[in-house]
């Protein structure tokens, strides 16, 4: 794989994406922290927890909701 031009480097060290096609694949170029983000979003500890802040929150609107025990008796069989 032939390295990243100057210009190339310089757009991710300034964040950028940098997508390039080199031995029949496309790549795209990242600073690792970046990088690092994006994988923390797609780890399991990371997509639960996120899960059960969600639920948290939604209880918590619920419970100072005035309306809700009426949407909850108007359920359809």
């Amino acid at each position: 794989m032939s390295m990243p031009t100057t210009e190339q480097l310089s757009a991710a060290k300034n964040g950028q994406p940098v997508r390039f096609h080199e031995l029949d694949t496309d790549f795209v170029l990242i600073r690792a922290d970046l990088y690092d983000r994006v994988r923390a979003v797609f780890e399991d500890d990371v997509i639960d927890g996120g899960a059960v802040l969600v639920n948290e929150i939604m209880a918590e609107d619920d419970a100072k909701d005035p309306l809700l025990d009426g949407y909850q008796r108007y359920r359809q069989p």
